[in-house]
């Protein structure tokens, strides 16, 4: 059972957890600064490893990601909070990188 106000799983298939995530890996590349005139890095969401969302005024989905950045796979740890009436409504709150996934 979960906490009243606080984390509860949420299906990976779920379109608004999608949706989340998509924005996430977009807002996250967006932001690396492009150096030396190199093009912005590839990155791009391989799979929604885990979900969680909290109702607050509008919903934080708490997401662990597999992500492909330049061709590696790692894994990072985001949170998004949606709020459906907002003109934009993803803002990117965090994002952990958590470790490279090894390929074998």
């Amino acid at each position: 059972m979960a906490m009243q106000g606080g984390f509860s799983d949420a299906p990976v298939t779920d379109q608004e957890v999608i949706n989340a995530a998509m924005f996430a890996v977009e807002a996250q590349r967006t932001r690396t600064p492009v150096v030396n005139g190199s093009a912005p890095k590839q990155m791009n969401l391989l799979k929604i490893l885990s979900a969680r969302q909290q109702v607050v005024a509008g919903v934080n989905f708490a997401l662990k990601m597999e992500v492909s950045l330049n061709g590696e796979k790692k894994v990072a740890e985001t949170v998004v909070w949606w709020q459906a009436w907002r003109e934009n409504p993803y803002a990117l709150i965090s994002w952990h990188w958590v470790e490279p996934i090894r390929q074998d």
